[in-house]
């Protein structure tokens, strides 16, 4: 009967329905992926049709349909070759992503003018329409079963994700480039501006190159031979060199060209100039960082900013992911925040407002360190690399601080810490965040003695208070912490040894000297030769357990007296002097940066270079006068 039925249960029926999408119960990102990738379609696919925008609601129903069936029917199974598994949730979704960014980009095709001065918009596009449909495609053959045996189905999922960005973002400055070109070279009488062959080429070189070994990413046995140490390290000491080349060429271009106003204003580049010239430092200075890390030692990435030593310091689950990072892993990374505000701004700067506008505007108008909206974006470029820089600060921190480590272990982990090299580091992007990206984007240099107190509050006074902010709470207050903890800890541990030791000695001078008057009353014993070697064996073996628990009480008072040394230098020398080792790299780097501004804005390099008769006094004497340091 109608009335013996069960009511209805919305509650129960979501979570059988969860229980059946799920990909197993192993644990908790298995259980969750479906569901929330699901969610989101969803809401998704609801915005779409809010909007009345029918294609994309097709196009995102197709492969949430085909997420549910794959992964609620285990009879398709018989499709996949395999039972359905997180690597095939994850080509669904990329399938997902990259039918809606096909339906974008064929969208803008549509309406995109494909020739007049105005039709560069078109060959960018096209070319990133043909990249998107190439992925679409092998995506769809990753799902089936000789697919999924070629594509990287043994990384991590976050990683996967990594390489699918830097895809997209590799095809969005390669089809830039490429498209630009493509439409002077098809329309000569219609965009006659005269190009530089070594710029445009060295940027389709590296561009072109990016987006190669990306592909080469996908493919297992590709991304697992780029892993390897050894084959990254050659690979970024050869190319290296050539990026940093690429950079320059870059940041001397877009000055150049914004030099000249009027020519910037006519053909509308002068925004795009100032942007540029903006982030080019912070980019040309993670290339040089890369390459001078790769050239100065074999170890690559990983082990500098993640040696082993450190990794057996930290929480086993912490150190199980972060041992799964390779060298390529970390530069992908890198690459991923090095071209991302870029990308953002060259394909999807529709002129609306944007978040990143948002907060370049806030930040331009509220900070009174920022004169510029220019230097508000390279804030906020330079940002994801200082998080990233204070992330591992505090990794360190933490296993400085843990009291189970000796002073000497304590020292061995800082001496394979790249402590100062990352304090450095956060300078040199505040540098070239704010007052480096200043001087580029004006073309001028500061005016002395008019901008003295300026020039010695940002380029002095504001890298010292960096230096002393990240040295006093992530280096010298955890190791003085680890330090005083286990120094307590130890001291109390030589105590007690120490009267454990003093009790033993008791006990066995009372046993020497039972063992003595036995010796010495064996004739009144009546003791036969074998009990007398027993006792004369006894008296010497009690001897020498004197001798050693006196050697070891020994050691203890000598190690008590070596913790007291130390409880009076809380510190260790390498951390105290590590201020001024940074300040000595420091002075050196500032002089550089002040005589790079000066190469580039002022004429007063080729003055140098084209006198014959200057001496080597002269010529330092010189730079230092027109870098107005």
């Amino acid at each position: 009967m109608a009335s013996d039925r069960p009511p209805f249960d919305p509650t129960k029926m979501t979570q059988q329905f969860f229980s059946v999408v799920q990909i197993s119960q192993k644990n908790l990102f298995d259980r969750l992926l479906v569901p929330l990738l699901l969610a989101f379609g969803i809401l998704f696919t609801g915005s779409r049709v809010f909007v009345g925008d029918w294609p994309s609601v097709v196009f995102s129903l197709v492969p949430i349909v085909l997420l549910v069936l794959l992964a609620a029917i285990p009879r398709l199974k018989i499709v996949l070759g395999r039972p359905f598994d997180r690597n095939h949730a994850m080509y669904l979704t990329f399938f997902w992503v990259y039918l809606q960014l096909w339906l974008w980009t064929f969208r803008l095709l549509a309406v995109l003018e494909p020739s007049g001065k105005d039709s560069r918009l078109y060959y960018v596009f096209l070319i990133l329409f043909i990249a998107v449909t190439f992925r679409v495609m092998l995506t769809v053959f990753a799902l089936t079963p000789r697919g999924y045996a070629v594509f990287f189905s043994k990384i991590p999922t976050w990683e996967q994700v990594m390489v699918a960005l830097n895809e997209f973002i590799a095809a969005g400055l390669l089809a830039y480039v490429g498209g630009n070109e493509l439409a002077r070279i098809l329309q000569p009488n219609v965009l006659s501006l005269r190009t530089d062959p070594v710029y445009t080429g060295g940027l389709l070189f590296m561009f072109g190159l990016y987006y190669l070994l990306i592909q080469m990413m996908w493919i297992q046995s590709w991304n697992e031979w780029l892993s390897r140490n050894k084959i990254w390290v050659r690979l970024v000491r050869l190319l290296a060199p050539l990026a940093l080349v690429v950079v320059t060429l870059v940041i001397v271009r877009h000055f150049s060209r914004l030099s000249d106003t009027r020519t910037a204003d006519l053909i509308g580049t002068a925004n795009l100039d100032q942007t540029v010239l903006a982030l080019s430092p912070i980019i040309w200075l993670m290339v040089f960082l890369v390459a001078a890390l790769v050239y100065s030692g074999g170890k690559g990435l990983r082990q500098r900013f993640l040696p082993d030593a450190l990794l057996d310091r930290l929480p086993d689950r912490l150190s199980d992911f972060l041992s799964t990072i390779s060298d390529m892993d970390m530069l992908l990374v890198a690459m991923l925040l090095m071209t991302t505000i870029p990308v953002q701004i060259i394909l999807f700067n529709d002129g609306s407002i944007g978040v990143i506008q948002v907060l370049q505007q806030e930040i331009a108008r509220q900070n009174a360190l920022i004169d510029s909206s220019e230097q508000a974006l390279a804030l906020l470029f330079a940002l994801p690399f200082y998080i990233l820089a204070v992330g591992l600060l505090a990794l360190y921190a933490w296993a400085m601080a843990k009291p189970s480590m000796s002073a000497r272990e304590r020292d061995d982990l800082v001496d394979k810490l790249p402590v100062g090299l990352l304090i450095l580091f956060i300078i040199a992007l505040y540098l070239c965040a704010i007052p480096f990206s200043q001087v580029l984007t004006e073309g001028r240099l500061p005016q002395l003695p008019q901008e003295l107190g300026r020039l010695l509050a940002f380029d002095i006074l504001i890298p010292l208070i960096l230096l002393y902010a990240h040295f006093y709470p992530f280096v010298r207050i955890p190791y003085g912490y680890g330090q005083a903890r286990w120094r307590e800890q130890y001291s109390k541990q030589l105590e007690e040894n120490l009267r454990d030791t003093e009790r033993q000695l008791e006990v066995l001078e009372a046993k020497i000297q039972s063992s003595e008057y036995i010796w010495q009353n064996r004739r009144n014993w009546r003791a036969n030769e074998e009990e007398r070697f027993n006792m004369l064996f006894d008296l010497i073996d009690h001897n020498g357990e004197r001798d050693r628990l006196n050697m070891a009480r020994l050691r203890m008072v000598d190690e008590r007296q070596r913790l007291a040394e130390i409880s009076e230098a809380p510190v260790s020398l390498t951390i105290a002097r590590l201020p001024s080792r940074i300040v000595s790299y420091g002075i050196p780097l500032l002089l550089a940066f002040k005589i790079y501004e000066w190469a580039v804005v002022n004429d007063g390099l080729r003055e140098v270079a084209n006198n014959p008769n200057i001496g080597v006094i002269e010529f330092f004497q010189t730079i230092l006068e027109q870098t107005q340091f």
